[in-house]
């Protein structure tokens, strides 16, 4: 293992993937508990070879790391890496044939004050900086920053109920975020105690995370208004809210990153926040009602939600002024100006889009489905060439076979699975259920039949998954229909 650690040339980035390798490796070894003795040589060599498989690795075991291509000299190295003996040591070592709550591997330990520590992940750590190694001090510093203590997100269920309950009662007609007032009024606690050592550097980076995730609910609503267009309005919404909660694996990767820009007090505080209901108030409320003023959500809601909550975080029932300066020293400072003196796409500095888009161009033209047939003689546009605004399209060519891009699906007795197209029940409903092969969600067959065939994607040429933009399948092609000029 010190090998591996020590190779040249090193970074952050790659030591920070080697190791995921070597945990999540740990974290194979540990599921050995769940199989009989009878079969432990098998295993041993099923692990072992998975090991080698570095892209399953990270798929399974790690969503922090997006990338899992590692430098020339790392990948060698852990070519090279002898895993069966790293095995038999994992084993002899982490005491998992007889499992204890002490030296369970996976297990999560409470260090005091909400902190958590796992047991494989310090015997992992301490392994590689044993003073016989005589670790580089490059790589000694970047794995001590893995020894400290990290925070866990509360999980609790959302509170947006009580959230709007809240709004409802601040009577007056300015933003308002109670999930973030709880947050700050912690904050100016902490900063009024001068035996705490919380700074205004911590606040600052409190609310630069408040940002950042707005700023993601924004983007997620608009890729989803952009892709989805011929569904009702109510269904892009609980679809673009169900996205967002399926991904707040971001929000805990950012509390536990060592190496997380939001420093360790900030973190220590945003992980008493209810993050559930705090994404449902600004995917329900906030966003959703930025978007119904404008179908098509605009070049400029990032703007919105970013004027919107630095205006919530400054509303004088909750700041006594400490905030407001922050936001004036530290933050873009277009957010007082007029949306229309605001450069179209414009987005603060340090929130990056995380979906995918480039941003920095403007958005595909919001091209809407009719599903009706073009007028004869009165259709324009070769198949593939770019549309004028907002003209309707329609599918044309062979549909495609929903049992080429899918296999039927039995559930299991008491599996109680909604298909997220209609959000009918599969069983209540009574239509057979299939799984798409391009992202393994299940459809009814005739949804899904729809969402392949009823509709045309310019785009980029790819049905996405209402569920986690995975392509489906190649979409038709389609024609524009000009309206009368009459």
């Amino acid at each position: 293992m010190y090998t591996v650690l020590s190779t040249q040339p090193k970074s952050v980035q790659d030591t920070k993937k080697v190791l995921n390798i070597l945990g999540a490796f740990i974290h194979a070894v540990s599921k050995r508990v769940e199989v009989s003795p009878q079969q432990y040589p098998q295993y041993r060599q099923k692990v072992v070879r998975f090991f080698y498989d570095r892209r399953k690795l990270f798929y399974i075991f790690n969503g922090k790391v997006t990338n899992p291509n590692l430098s020339r000299p790392f990948a060698r190295a852990l070519d090279e890496f002898p895993a069966a003996r790293f095995y038999d040591d994992v084993v002899n070592n982490l005491g998992i044939i007889d499992l204890s709550p002490k030296n369970h591997p996976n297990r999560l330990v409470d260090t005091g004050d909400g902190r958590m520590s796992c047991y494989a992940t310090q015997w992992l750590l301490l392994s590689a900086l044993h003073p016989d190694h005589e670790v580089e001090l490059e790589v000694a510093d970047l794995l001590r920053k893995y020894l400290e203590p990290f925070y866990r997100h509360w999980r609790s269920s959302t509170d947006v109920l009580y959230q709007m309950k809240m709004l409802s009662r601040s009577k007056k007609n300015t933003p308002y975020w109670p999930g973030m007032n709880g947050i700050l009024s912690k904050a100016f606690a902490r900063l009024k105690d001068e035996t705490d050592p919380f700074t205004e550097d911590n606040l600052y980076h409190i609310l630069a995370q408040l940002i950042r995730l707005g700023c993601w609910v924004a983007d997620v609503y608009r890729e989803r208004y952009e892709t989805i267009t011929n569904y009702p309005e109510d269904y892009v919404t609980h679809v673009a809210r169900d996205y967002i909660m399926g991904e707040t694996g971001r929000f805990q990767s950012m509390l536990e990153d060592p190496f997380a820009e939001t420093n360790i007090r900030a973190r220590e505080l945003l992980s008493q926040m209810n993050v559930s209901g705090n994404i449902d108030f600004l995917s329900m409320i906030v966003v959703s009602t930025f978007v119904r003023l404008d179908r098509a959500p605009s070049g400029r809601l990032i703007f919105m939600v970013y004027q919107w909550i630095l205006q919530a975080a400054t509303n004088t029932r909750v700041d006594d002024g400490t905030v407001l300066r922050i936001v004036k020293d530290r933050f873009d400072a277009c957010w007082e100006r007029n949306i229309d003196d605001v450069p179209i796409y414009w987005r603060p500095s340090g929130c990056p889009n995380e979906i995918g888009r480039v941003d920095d161009e403007p958005m595909p033209t919001n091209i809407t489905n009719n599903n009706v047939p073009a007028p004869e003689g009165n259709t324009f546009n070769p198949i593939g060439l770019p549309l004028p605004e907002e003209v309707p399209v329609y599918p044309i060519g062979p549909r495609n076979d929903v049992m080429a891009i899918s296999m039927p699906y039995e559930l299991s007795p008491g599996q109680r699975d909604i298909c997220v197209i209609c959000q009918d029940e599969f069983e209540e409903s009574g239509a057979s259920c299939v799984k798409a092969n391009g992202c393994r969600h299940l459809f009814h067959f005739a949804c899904l039949d729809a969402l392949a065939n009823d509709r045309a994607y310019p785009s980029d040429g790819k049905v996405p998954c209402p569920i986690c933009r995975a392509s489906i399948c190649d979409s038709r092609d389609y024609r524009g229909i000009a309206e009368d000029s009459d």
